[in-house]
């Protein structure tokens, strides 16, 4: 199986046909070989991305640096592989929110609170006290913006593995139920978000098929908001982008529950994929939209299949779904009647050169982890003074610390906190910027004022269609109104225009205005149903394209909050 471990991170199973293959072969058999000259320019063309090579040999190796002492002068290295324990992660300074109570802890690596990672010992009670340290959200908390936590696993075999003596309803559950409480669980179902999982293997092999009724489960997501996957490979087990299925009795079960009755899909769309050697491609109600794009078809006898009733599109043999959809349409309130347009669509969607690979697939690609860099590759913003309280004034550090950073060609780290801004932060092409358990980067006061004169927060690129690179990830961009209205603000200004596909983009990046500590916009200054309070007016825009730019946005979430996440109730509010 490929996939990723703290400190070795994501593996690419690479062919034996490609450029990377042959160089990855051509210095396996010796790891103190010299490397060419001109070999010197592939590895920076894959950037320090660690190749795992599954041919004579497997080998780890990076992309040689001068400050790393793995490249000299005259372009000549040595391969040598990555220290074990080298993540950046364990070595950088971490942060802390203002409104959490002294000394609580973000950083938590499982091993502190007991976790062995040797696939032996039962790590369960050592993750769970991990994860719930601090007195974090569970039963009866509600849910909170203040007590965030980043809870790491170091390398070890295998990361979460089902023992066969397993009981519970999933090795990783997202709202637990309440014994006895009669269907209740932990969170309301719709305010039930803000997490991330990531570079995990999830081993379900030893787990008992039927011990407890139901077959073994990796992860249980009932409800909730924004929520992605990606990057994900299941092999076995019973029951977004890029995910791969092999053996499986269902790949994917989507449960739509809300009102009376059910139904297996809301609506769904396939691009990009295939499906092979499955008797039915898509089970579902005839209350459903679903659309495929480039399916690709090997040996299904139905590809879509009205539960109870007949295949409305066959399979069979070899082909490809170009363009294929279905449709219901809503005769009156609350009534549904379906459509009989379950047809080929023509002319077929033609997808803009910008927006694809060169084999015509949407383009994609994955957040950046820099996995591979230690902590000299990372500017810390505090180094610039930059303070994260929420109280003083950080605009000036952390323009400082973009324009270092960029220029230096170093990871700007933001660690967990409410950085205050009072003025646009420039960020320049060029810039790297990840934040710790979605930082806060926090527009206040009279400059971002003047609805009629909006102005951006963050400015990405310095001006219309500018080409570069940038990269920012896990932070979250909102307002506060502690020093007045900030109708004027723009979230973000994105000016750039991505000098190669995915050079310029946004991972994991948060557009919120309002309902959360700190912000001023919560449920004592803006209740329901108040009318427009002066103070409760938060943004102009959140993001704006501007005309000639052109960017990679995955997973960017841009929210104004109808409700309070900071009271247990979870209030309705009026923003």
């Amino acid at each position: 199986m490929a996939g990723m471990f703290p400190p070795i991170p994501q593996r690419y199973v690479i062919s034996s046909t490609s450029w990377i293959a042959e160089l990855v072969c051509k210095y396996q058999q010796n790891n103190n070989a010299k490397i060419e000259p001109r070999d010197i320019c592939n590895w920076l063309l894959i950037e320090r991305v660690l190749l795992v090579s599954g041919m004579a040999k497997t080998i780890n190796v990076m992309a040689p640096r001068i400050e790393d002492g793995l490249l000299n002068e005259n372009q000549t290295a040595i391969l040598n592989p990555r220290a074990p324990n080298d993540f950046c992660l364990t070595q950088v300074e971490h942060g802390h929110h203002p409104h959490a109570p002294a000394g609580y802890q973000v950083f938590r690596n499982v091993k502190d609170f007991g976790a062995k990672g040797d696939g032996v010992t039962d790590d369960t009670d050592a993750i769970n006290k991990a994860i719930s340290s601090g007195n974090r959200c569970g039963l009866g908390s509600g849910s909170t913006t203040v007590l965030g936590a980043v809870v790491y696993f170091p390398s070890g075999k295998p990361i979460i593995k089902g023992s066969k003596n397993f009981v519970g309803i999933a090795l990783i559950d997202t709202n637990v139920y309440i014994p006895g409480g009669n269907g209740d669980q932990w969170y309301i179902n719709q305010n039930n978000f803000y997490r991330s999982i990531r570079t995990f293997v999830i081993d379900l092999r030893d787990m008992s098929p039927d011990s407890q009724g139901w077959p073994p489960t990796g992860m249980y997501w009932q409800n909730g908001s924004g929520r992605f996957l990606t990057d994900l490979t299941f092999f076995g087990g019973n029951i977004a982008r890029n995910l791969q299925f092999t053996s499986q009795v269902t790949a994917i079960k989507m449960i739509w529950d809300c009102g009376e009755g059910d139904q297996p899909i809301g609506s769904i769309v396939v691009l990009d994929s295939s499906f092979s050697s499955v008797p039915i491609g898509i089970l579902t109600s005839d209350r459903t939209n679903i659309y495929l794009e480039k399916l690709k078809l090997d040996s299904v006898a139905s590809v879509v299949t009205i539960s109870r009733g007949p295949p409305i599109l066959g399979g069979n043999g070899i082909s490809i779904v170009e363009s294929w959809g279905t449709k219901t349409k809503y005769t009156q309130f609350s009534q549904v009647q379906p459509s009989s347009g379950n047809r080929n669509i023509s002319p077929e969607i033609r997808r803009a050169p910008e927006l694809v690979d060169s084999s015509g697939k949407y383009f994609e690609r994955s957040r950046p982890q820099y996995e591979l860099l230690g902590a000299l590759s990372f500017v810390i913003v505090k180094t610039f003074s930059a303070v994260g309280k929420g109280q003083a004034d950080d605009t000036v550090a952390l323009n400082s610390a973009l324009t270092s950073a960029a220029s230096s060609g170093k990871v700007l780290w933001l660690p967990m906190g409410l950085y205050k801004v009072t003025g646009t932060l420039n960020v320049p092409a060029g810039t790297c910027l990840t934040g710790e358990c979605w930082s806060q980067i926090v527009a206040s006061g009279s400059f971002f004022a003047n609805e009629r004169r909006p102005q951006p927060l963050l400015k990405v690129g310095a001006r219309d269609g500018q080409p570069g690179a940038a990269e920012l990830s896990d932070i979250i961009v909102t307002t506060s109104t502690s020093s007045g209205p900030t109708g004027g603000a723009i979230l973000v200004q994105w000016n750039l225009k991505s000098s190669s596909p995915g050079a310029a983009g946004m991972w994991d990046v948060l557009l919120r205005v309002g309902g959360a500590a700190g912000t001023n916009l919560q449920t004592a200054q803006c209740p329901k149903l108040s009318g427009v309070e002066n103070n409760c007016i938060a943004a102009a825009l959140m993001l704006h394209l501007t005309r000639q730019s052109a960017g990679y946005f995955e997973n960017v979430w841009a929210r104004v909050a109808d409700h309070d996440l900071d009271t247990p109730a979870q209030t309705q509010i009026s923003i």
